[in-house]
């Protein structure tokens, strides 16, 4: 579990500038009262998770960037690829970006196995990308 916790200037060439969540449905995340700020990762600025259970509660997730060109996910948080579940209650995404590609707050990809989302009382403001500014799903 993660309190109180500031991730803020992460820099990634690959994934993940403040927090990479890499696992299967054994591994639990719980973050609460925590900012992700100020991140830069070619995907999944501000977080990258490719499997597993994330709990989110009253989060902000600020001023993250993706740095991809390819047409990749993901400037506040990338949920990617494999089987997952993630809530995020009370949660702030604001002014996050991804160049050129999809979903500045959030960006969804499930190529292979089921990713679900729950979000419960989130704000979305100020997200920039070429498709879907807050969030953007792909095969879920």
């Amino acid at each position: 579990m993660i309190s109180y916790n500031n991730r803020s200037g992460g820099f990634s060439v690959t994934n993940g500038g403040g927090m990479i969540i890499d696992g299967d449905a054994t591994v639990n995340v719980t973050i609460n009262n925590t900012s992700i700020s100020e991140n830069f990762a070619k995907t999944g600025g501000g977080i990258y998770m490719t499997g597993g259970v994330l709990n989110m509660n009253n989060c902000c997730i600020v001023n993250n960037t993706s740095t991809t060109t390819d047409p990749d996910f993901g400037g506040g948080i990338w949920f990617a690829g494999t089987s997952g579940l993630c809530t995020l209650t009370n949660c702030s995404f604001s002014n996050n970006t991804i160049n050129s590609a999809r979903g500045g707050g959030i960006g969804l990809s499930a190529q292979y196995k089921n990713v679900n989302v729950a979000l419960i009382s989130c704000d979305f403001s100020g997200n920039n990308a070429s498709l879907g500014k807050d969030i953007c799903t792909k095969n879920v």
